[in-house]
């Protein structure tokens, strides 16, 4: 049996799981972790945007525009 020495921190834990753990997952738990913030902020950042007659491929194009400058 392990026995887990009662002085080692929850954080020192959490990081020992987290070394073991492949990107992906790492990806999942951090968007996890800051899932209401994210909401939050796309709430905010779409609550005057009106996407009704605007499509898919329009939205990827501004998307990119922005992102690349092309």
């Amino acid at each position: 049996m392990i026995s887990i020495p009662e002085n080692i921190s929850a954080f020192a834990l959490l990081v020992d799981k987290m070394r073991s753990m492949n990107e992906s997952d790492l990806r999942l738990m951090y968007v996890r972790l800051v899932k209401e913030e994210l909401e939050k902020e796309w709430a905010q950042t779409t609550s005057e945007a009106d996407f009704q007659n605007v499509t898919d491929e329009e939205i990827v194009a501004v998307i990119q525009k922005k992102r690349y400058g092309n």
